[in-house]
């Protein structure tokens, strides 16, 4: 009867753990942006005259179409991790990519991004030296269209209707080292060494693959270098030698042709061999720059450019006679970029010049076949500094409808981000695409408002614990602050009326003229956030949580993330090559009126000022960079970029819980030489950090190593602050460290303890200096992880878990006393879940904290282990202000959703029998957890390749904030024991005030009515 009790609770218990929502809640506080990462190929869509999408393939594995007016997302096709685009090849209705290192070819929908076809094109991955390319053949009669690829030594041909192979050959057998390939009308050549010292052309019939001619062409300039040679028209090869610094030409149809030398000397260019290794070519007749029905002179398909230097280009030809390359044009201007565009007969090569000083980009166009500029084509427009330089460009002509010429360009600029520009002098649109790659995130409280401060200074005065003359300073010191407020303010709004009828505006209220200051301040219950995110790319941001939209952007040049590289077999398991990471913290809060918020950004260093790490501080309300910030290190050197230069190696750093004079959190950053650094090093910093250098410890483990080093900070007169090697453990050599994970310094512990079924209670082993440290195997045929919870001062191990069969990555949270993380089962395809929980026993512990040096050993630890039927990308836990609301774990999951499990389901204490319940609130044990597409707080809105999960607390206790982000960003509210010190949307609070009303007034009367009797019954 118990047991059938306690399944009727259950069933009761369960909906109530359930988030959802109500359809017309969708939007309301949360959203969602969508993104597609950095562009490797764009085409613009000419399958119809109408269309007006924009089809491109990205370095994230999307491939996307967008809207060239707008530029909405249209259509989305997000490919596998390790499945990345190599070739995009579209013309017509014909789309067709090459992914997967050449494994997989396939064919697209254009308007609706369906897959209409599939073709394993090899049974392996191609590796990186190994030539992968694909290009459209035509027939002779131009009515159909074949796709060639190459895949190192192997030829392909393949139907663009239907993805069948039509033939294929082995170049090896003709002892050809192909190194690209060319289609004419119904042929297909080859061209490789061969030899070391030939040039090899072997001619193809797209039709049927049978040799068409083959033909050897002597080439002793060849060298080791990968050959650059380009196809100018159907019949003339011209190739680069970095030999005698030359340009080598040769017709490929004549069987007794040779190379013919032009020196670049002779062209007026005076090279070495360092130079040399700038020069590339590029030939005019680009299918990205080509519109449909394009049909170029002779003369335009002779010639190309050649690339000297970013300041120096030439525009070359060859003639059809002697095969000599002439001089057609000079570009000899700095920060000059050249792209060729045609359309019908018309050849254009335009011109982009980029002014990072007075932020524009000139666009200027030359027409090739009268070498004339083209003025009325030309115009200006303002491209702001935080983008860069424009990258590359895909260009599209056409015929408007007065026959005049236009064009659309879009640009792909230094920080990733996509614009296009048409003839309006602007930017019709810009898309920040390095939003697609978040490294790092940091959730910003936003000021309060003036009147907020006066009561935040009061405060302050009657709540100081000094004497009466002290309190009596700081109340007259706030007064004269608040009256130098308003008087500034006063004096600001006699002021604007004046300017604005000055300038001839219209006259503005006051709540237009503080509307922008007013959206960024502190909202009742602390919702509103600024959410700073920093990306791979190196560009920062600043989004409002309201609704994603970005309020501030700069994007540092020179900084990247600190990038640790990955084994092979890690590459496969995780999908990437290396792991990136920012250290991004907020040293001043805006709690500290009236000085103002700071934050500073650790990267790494490619410029070549500076060849350690960088440090960046800014402003992260406004965004602006504080390039007079004192660092406090002596040594550190400023930039002519903006931010300072380390002059060390960091290896790890630590956040004091102390502030310094300008109320900065003060930061000890160790270097190689086992150095500490105090940031900002003032001498009040130094001064508390002398207090608590008997407490201060830090640990280091090397990139994939086996040992955990412990050190001691110390300090003497001499050396200053050093550290002192304590402990140190070390892992089985068959084992590496992959990841440290420490507790959140803004979890808030509300319970010291459990209540057991009889009453007692079980208290929690709150080590404050634990962290968790996780290693794989490295014999990746025997996958293993282990996880090592050890003390941070004794570097004593608490307790150490091994799991059989399971990989990584292992995905982590630590709070409170317990910890959950995951990884997955590769023999069993499934991921798996653990949960630890540790206990110090039945005895109350010493109220006046703890301490590492008289922790106890007998430490209770609790594990136990689930199923999840899916892959698990990412873990988080939420927070909320007073640590008195239940935790909800927060699954990134590999389908795009964000599910919320309560934490009860991941109770180590469930039993194996359900009569046997020992602790409060516990379930009977079930193997697998449970997965209800209710409980997802992304309900519809997927998050693309979700990798990072971010919660804070807000001001109020039920409701705790939510960015998650990967491809897509995607933010909300969660609350985990619902609403309960709020009111609901939709309550009824004129029925409320109209209660209150009635029931006053009846309180009123009856009070009369009870008087007027008691007077009355006095005088009987």
């Amino acid at each position: 009867m118990r047991f059938h009790g306690l399944i009727v609770l259950l069933v009761i218990w369960l909906p109530e753990c359930v988030f959802s929502m109500h359809a017309d809640q969708a939007g309301l506080y949360d959203w969602r942006r969508r993104f597609i990462g950095a562009a490797n190929f764009a085409r613009f869509d000419q399958s119809s005259h109408s269309s007006r999408r924009v089809v491109l393939a990205t370095q994230s594995g999307v491939l996307a179409s967008i809207n060239a007016r707008t530029g909405q997302l249209g259509w989305r096709q997000v490919f596998a991790k390790s499945d990345d685009i190599n070739a995009l090849q579209h013309r017509g209705t014909v789309l067709a990519t090459l992914s997967s290192g050449g494994q997989l070819l396939r064919g697209w929908d254009v308007a609706t991004g369906s897959l209409a076809w599939e073709t394993v094109a090899s049974e392996s991955r191609r590796k990186e030296d190994n030539v992968t390319s694909a290009i459209l053949v035509e027939s002779k009669s131009g009515k159909s269209t074949a796709i060639a690829v190459l895949l190192g030594d192997d030829l392909q041909l393949y139907s663009s209707k239907s993805g069948q192979r039509l033939w294929g050959v082995s170049l090896s057998e003709s002892s050809l080292k192909c190194d690209f390939i060319h289609a004419t009308a119904g042929q297909l050549r080859a061209i490789g060494v061969s030899n070391d010292m030939d040039l090899t052309v072997i001619t193809y019939h797209a039709t049927n693959g049978d040799v068409v001619s083959k033909h050897t062409l002597p080439a002793a300039w060849i060298s080791s270098k990968p050959l650059d040679c380009i196809v100018l028209g159907s019949s003339f090869l011209v190739c680069l030698d970095h030999v005698t610094f030359s340009l080598q030409t040769a017709v490929l149809e004549l069987e007794t042709s040779t190379f013919v030398a032009t020196s670049l000397s002779s062209l007026g260019v005076d090279m070495d061999q360092a130079a040399m290794d700038s020069v590339s070519l590029k030939s005019l007749n680009l299918e990205a720059s080509t519109s449909v029905g394009a049909s170029l002179p002779a003369t335009l398909q002779m010639q190309f450019l050649l690339s000297l230097n970013p300041s120096h280009k030439l525009l070359l030809k060859v003639d059809e006679g002697s095969a000599a390359v002439s001089l057609v044009r000079e570009f000899s201007k700095a920060n000059v970029q050249l792209y060729p565009a045609f359309y019908g007969d018309q050849g254009h090569l335009l011109m982009l010049e980029h002014d990072s000083q007075s932020e524009s980009l000139n666009l200027e166009w030359l027409d090739l076949s009268s070498d004339r500029l083209v003025t009325e084509l030309a115009q200006k427009v303002h491209l702001p500094a935080h983008h860069g330089a424009p990258v590359d460009t895909c260009i599209y002509l056409f015929s408007k409808k007065d026959s005049t010429l236009g064009y659309r360009v879009l640009l792909q600029t230094e920080d990733h981000a996509l614009s296009l520009v048409q003839q309006s002098a602007r930017l019709m649109w810009t898309r920040e695409e390095s939003l697609a790659n978040i490294v790092a995130t940091e959730l910003v409280e936003l000021p309060i408002s003036t009147s907020e401060e006066f009561f935040e200074t009061l405060h302050e005065e009657f709540g100081s614990a000094g004497n009466v003359l002290s309190a009596f300073v700081q109340r007259v010191t706030s007064q004269l602050i608040q009256a130098q407020h308003w008087l500034t303010s006063l004096h600001g709004r006699k002021q604007a009326p004046a300017q604005r009828h000055a300038s001839g505006e219209p006259a503005a209220t006051d709540a237009e003229e503080n509307e922008h200051k007013e959206d960024f301040l502190r909202d009742q219950f602390n919702l509103h956030r600024m959410i700073v995110v920093a990306t791979a790319v190196g560009k920062i941001f600043g989004i409002d949580s309201r609704d994603g939209s970005v309020h501030w952007q700069q994007f540092p040049r020179g900084l990247s993330p600190f990038r640790q590289d990955l084994t092979s077999e890690q590459q496969d398991q995780y999908g990437l090559t290396h792991q990136e990471s920012y250290q991004l913290i907020v040293l001043r809060s805006v709690q500290h009126f009236p000085l103002e918020p700071l934050a500073v950004l650790f990267a790494d260093s490619k410029s070549s000022e500076c060849s350690s790490a960088a440090m960046l501080f800014f402003n992260p309300i406004t965004g602006e960079q504080q390039a007079n910030e004192p660092s406090g290190l002596a040594a550190s050197v400023g930039t002519s970029l903006g931010w300072s230069c380390l002059p060390f190696k960091p290896v790890t750093s630590v956040v004091l819980p102390v502030v310094d004079a300008s109320a900065r959190r003060v930061m000890a950053i160790l270097d190689q030489d086992k150095q500490v650094h105090i940031l900002p090093a003032s001498s009040a910093a130094e001064k508390s950090i002398l207090a608590l250098s008997q407490s201060v410890y830090l640990y280091v483990s090397g990139s994939q190593s086996s040992v955990v080093q412990g050190y001691h900070l110390t300090h003497s007169d001499q050396t200053g602050f050093t550290a002192t090697p304590t402990w140190q453990v070390t892992i089985p050599s068959h084992e590496q460290v992959m990841s440290i994970t420490g507790k959140s310094q803004k979890e808030v512990i509300n319970s010291l303890g459990s209540v057991m079924t009889n009453g007692s209670v079980h208290y929690k082993y709150l080590n404050p200096n634990l962290f968790a440290m996780v290693t794989e195997s490295r014999d990746s045929s025997k996958p293993a992880v282990s996880l090592y919870l050890v003390d941070g001062v004794t570097g004593a191990i608490v307790y150490h878990g091994h799991h059989k069969g399971l990989s990584g990555p292992v995905h982590l949270v630590h709070s409170d006393n317990w910890l959950v993380y995951s990884a997955y089962h590769s023999k069993l395809r499934r991921s798996e879940v653990n949960v630890v929980e540790l206990y110090d026993g039945f005895t109350q512990p010493p109220t006046e904290g703890f301490s590492s040096m008289k922790a106890p050993s007998d430490v209770t630890v609790l594990t136990q282990s689930y199923i999840f039927r899916t892959v698990i990308n990412t873990l988080a836990v939420s927070y909320t202000r007073r640590g008195v609301t239940h935790r909800d774990m927060l699954f990134g999951l590999e389908n795009g959703g964000v599910l919320s499990l309560v934490k009860f389901f991941m109770d180590p204490r469930r039993p194996l029998d359900p009569t046997n319940i020992q602790a409060e609130g516990t379930m009977p044990y079930l193997p697998e957890l449970p997965y209800n597409t209710l409980s997802l707080i992304n309900y519809n809105q997927s998050v693309t390749s979700v990798r990072q999960i971010h919660t804070c607390p807000s001001g109020l206790e039920s409701t705790s904030l939510v960015f998650a982000h990967g491809l897509d960003l995607f933010f909300t509210r969660l609350s985990p024991s619902k609403t309960f010190d709020q009111l609901p949307a939709d309550f009824d609070r004129l029925f409320i005030i109209g209660i209150l009303v009635l029931l006053g007034t009846v309180t009123f009367v009856s009070s009369r009515l009870s008087a007027r009797k008691a007077l009355q019954q006095s005088w009987k």
